[in-house]
């Protein structure tokens, strides 16, 4: 059994709201990277694609401020910014992973800015294409990562459709794990 001494912490001014934070954990390659892939549907993801964190650049001023892209991931789509900001990595900071994190600026530039074109319909093109009126659509997640191989998987997606589930829907990003193959869904 080893025995450490409990690390360091230094408080850090983030707005004025001390950050309980500990820069030798920080100083160590690939913390954020660890850290973001124990949020929920994420693990496998970071480590099989290798996505990382990077530009780890702190700067200090009167108030201490911390500044981080913790991002680096090839974005298809604008819209998969904000599905990244919003479901995963905020989500994620709920985790004992993570003490903190804060959106505090985004900058996209025009150029790949005009590549969310929108979305190509809405309601009442997915109402006509289910014939599907005057109730609320019903969908349901179903999860592979937690086990399902590929013939599974489309078990469960065929068993909830029988049942007049108008859809179902994978939350996962990618779903390359070793007993549930991506190119066993083509």
């Amino acid at each position: 059994m080893t025995i450490r001494s409990p690390e360091p912490e230094v408080k850090i001014m983030v707005e004025k709201d001390p950050v309980k934070n500990s820069f030798e954990k920080w100083a160590q390659p690939g913390h954020f990277a660890r850290n973001l892939a124990k949020g929920p549907s994420t693990t496998t993801w970071i480590w099989n694609l290798h996505a990382d964190a990077h530009d780890f650049d702190s700067h200090t001023n009167d108030l201490e401020d911390i500044s981080r892209k913790i991002f680096s991931t090839h974005f298809g789509q604008l819209a998969i910014i904000f599905i990244r900001l919003s479901g995963m990595y905020f989500h994620g900071a709920r985790f004992k992973a993570l003490r903190a994190l804060r959106l505090e600026d985004l900058r996209i530039p025009p150029a790949y800015s005009k590549t969310f074109l929108g979305p190509p319909h809405g309601i009442q093109v997915e109402r006509d294409k289910l014939n599907k009126y005057g109730r609320p659509l019903l969908g349901y997640t179903i999860k592979p990562k937690l086990g399902l191989s590929a013939k599974n998987y489309g078990r469960a997606i065929y068993e909830c459709l029988r049942g007049e589930l108008d859809f179902t829907k994978d939350d996962e990003n990618v779903n390359s794990q070793s007993h549930n193959l991506s190119i066993n869904f083509l």
